[in-house]
């Protein structure tokens, strides 16, 4: 096996995979913040079921000849992605109370609607790469689109961000201060829509929470404000991933597999520090 610095020269792929992997450990987790803060972990993994089920229809529509093979599913699935965004959001402030039970309709019927579409499709493509991903699989255009909604992530959390402090911490005062929590949330899923739809095909629509919700989660009980919680989430991420693809190159394993295992057993080091008394907080 040639060295990883070799491979990297010489392989366009492990390129790609690196440069997509760094850019999405990097915004993942900032986005990754405001869901956790929200209580509303269950919205990457809603948007990730409804990635799959746009795939899925991509490749029902290419079976039956109402879209050319050469169709990439990443359009669909942003489009999904987008019309998922603003269906949270109106379930986010219509129904406020009983949101985590509305997403998790989603997320099965999301499901369902894949696997029916599936068996109906004529071409039976391997799921595998949709569900867990496929480095090896990602082109110079995928690349080039994350680094878009990278850019175009960046620049909304830039421009919004003490916005979206006060909208997640206190909506009463952003009424008072005429902020349209409604509207920075819709914003704020279709941005989180498109880092999702962009990521999928990296580390597949099961796992891309994890990247999101997990570093978070780590850094949380040790960070004493909200800005050193998303330094320390971004260097989590980007050390987890890291790690994912140098072991999964050795190993010959799945890539999104190996950093989602490094992120829940970091997770679980956490949750048997928290039960030491010097560890716990309030």
């Amino acid at each position: 096996m040639l060295n990883l610095f070799e491979a990297i020269w010489r392989y366009s792929y492990l390129q790609h995979a690196y440069f997509a992997g760094i850019l999405i450990a990097c915004i993942s987790p900032i986005f990754g913040v405001f869901v956790v803060s929200k209580r509303a972990s269950l919205i990457p993994d809603t948007i990730g079921h409804v990635s799959f089920s746009a795939s899925t229809f991509t490749v029902l529509l290419i079976s039956l000849g109402l879209l050319p093979t050469t169709f990439s599913p990443v359009y669909m699935v942003m489009l999904f992605a987008v019309l998922t965004a603003f269906i949270i959001s109106y379930i986010n402030s219509e129904f406020p109370q009983s949101k985590e039970v509305a997403l998790s309709f989603v997320m099965t019927f999301s499901l369902g609607s894949a696997i029916v579409m599936y068996q109906l499709s004529r071409i039976k493509t391997d799921l595998s790469a949709y569900l867990f991903g496929n480095i090896v699989a990602l082109t110079r255009m995928d690349v080039l689109l994350i680094i878009v909604i990278f850019i175009l992530a960046l620049l909304f959390m830039l421009r919004y961000y003490r916005i979206l402090l006060i909208t997640t911490f206190d909506t009463v005062f952003a009424k008072t201060k005429g902020i349209s929590a409604k509207k920075i949330d819709t914003l704020f899923f279709i941005i989180l829509a498109l880092i999702i739809a962009s990521s999928t095909k990296f580390v597949g629509v099961l796992l891309v929470s994890a990247l999101m919700n997990l570093p978070v989660m780590i850094v949380m009980p040790f960070t004493k404000s909200f800005n050193q919680t998303i330094i320390w989430s971004i260097i989590i991420g980007e050390i987890t991933m890291l790690s994912g693809l140098i072991i999964s190159y050795y190993l010959v394993l799945p890539a999104s597999g190996v950093v989602a295992m490094i992120l829940g057993l970091l997770f679980l080091c956490v949750l048997i520090l928290r039960t030491i008394p010097k560890f716990k907080y309030e």
